[in-house]
């Protein structure tokens, strides 16, 4: 069928069309070329046409245009990512169908997730108009109903299982997307903070080396692809699964590498980190203290965790993260506050950045449970955040000024 009709049958006449999709034969790399990679094109370049000839209206600044230099890397990027997206979101649904009484199949499961995300694509056009963005939004909705209709048929889930596979598979998409959508905003922003950002962590030098990472994706892809043509094995899925996840991981550590200016950096041991939590802290002794250092898409973080506690008072958690390789990427969207400057007052609490000796901050109190939080960013790796309830600020300041910062700041993986 053509590109035009699958289109109008799938959005239309969903119910009618997936057991026409079900018998098709068809390839990975048939399904990228043919119907992915064109719909798949339609959200980035409108965007690119509508950030940077239509514009933006401002309060106080008129019609405000993008840079095109800065679009087109966003395009770019953008339209790669999710393009793997695609096949990390199949792989997910692969690996959900038999908890769901579904039969594990690859390429149905990238039929679903392909034409399951045509609304979303094609809602991509309203970013023609920034203003109509929203609309974008609700039209990627009706992806769900998609999903929803094309589970059981594809991957031969029961009917009555339909909903929570949907809501399995639409969770994980949404933590899929989110990552996705924190590594894109790396690469530009609107309309120059994130410009600059980029410039600074190396973006623009190491643009080369990503796309090295990104053609090696695609050479992985067409090989698993090869190899996903019809019923898998059980015993073949996880070599399959560990090879794309292996080449998506390459990807996201190709990109956080470029975020973080070409830098690699190994996180430190866990227990070197357990070895800075005090046993005692504003009156409060340690209850409890753990540690673990995990690994996911290419990014590595160390951590260790320790819970305070006193009678007839409240109880604080002190966190030591090393988030190493990931510095690029976190820093920029897993600690916002870390690149901005927040000053918020309310009658019930506040939240602001600051300064903690010497190093970025950031406080938030809320006055009617006494419960708050206090996090110090130190050498754009190091995150030392005191969360507590039934305390006062200064407790917790007290509790994270236990922590050596220096010796911490010194620490190599």
């Amino acid at each position: 069928m053509d590109l035009v009709g699958r289109v109008k049958n799938i959005l239309l006449q969903p119910k009618a069309e997936w057991p026409v999709i079900e018998p098709e034969q068809t390839t990975a790399k048939a399904l990228y070329t043919g119907y992915i990679m064109p719909l798949a094109a339609i959200g980035p370049v409108a965007m690119l046409i509508g950030m940077s000839v239509v514009g933006m209206q401002v309060p106080f600044m008129g019609t405000v245009r993008a840079p095109l230099s800065s679009l087109l890397t966003q395009m770019l990027v953008s339209y790669v990512l999710g393009l793997a997206g695609i096949y990390v979101l199949a792989l997910i649904i692969n690996t959900l169908a038999p908890t769901f009484g579904g039969t594990g199949n690859q390429m149905q499961a990238l039929k679903v997730a392909a034409y399951g995300a045509t609304a979303a694509w094609v809602g991509g056009i309203f970013h023609l108009v920034p203003a109509l963005g929203l609309l974008g939004l609700l039209a990627a909705l009706y992806t769900l109903y998609l999903l929803y209709l094309g589970l059981p048929v594809l991957m031969k889930s029961p009917p009555e299982r339909s909903l929570g596979y949907t809501v399995a598979v639409v969770i994980a998409a949404i933590v899929l997307f989110v990552v996705v959508g924190a590594i894109s905003a790396v690469f530009v922003g609107f309309p120059t903070a994130a410009i600059q950002s980029s410039e600074e962590h190396g973006v623009t030098k190491d643009l080369g080396q990503l796309g090295k990472n990104l053609e090696s994706f695609a050479k992985n892809l067409e090989k698993a692809g090869r190899s996903t043509g019809g019923p898998q094995k059980e015993s073949e899925q996880p070599a399959n699964l560990e090879e794309a996840m292996t080449s998506a991981g390459t990807v996201v550590q190709a990109l956080n590498q470029a975020a973080s200016g070409g830098k690699v950096v190994e996180p430190v041991d866990f227990r070197q980190l357990k070895e800075l939590l005090p046993e005692s802290a504003a009156g409060m002794q340690r209850a409890e203290a753990s540690g673990e250092k995990s690994t996911a898409l290419g990014m590595t973080v160390s951590k260790a965790v320790a819970r305070y506690a006193g009678d007839g008072r409240g109880s604080v958690d002190l966190i030591i993260s090393d988030i190493g390789n990931a510095s690029g990427l976190a820093s920029l969207a897993l600690y916002a506050w870390a690149n901005n400057e927040i000053d918020k007052d309310s009658q019930t609490g506040y939240e602001k950045t600051t300064l903690f000796h010497g190093h970025k901050a950031y406080e938030k109190y809320d006055r009617r449970d006494r419960s708050g939080e206090l996090g110090v960013f130190i050498n754009k790796r190091f995150v030392v955040e005191a969360k507590g309830t039934g305390i006062a600020m200064e407790d917790l300041k007290e509790v994270l000024g236990k922590i050596d910062l220096d010796k911490l700041a010194q620490m190599k993986g």
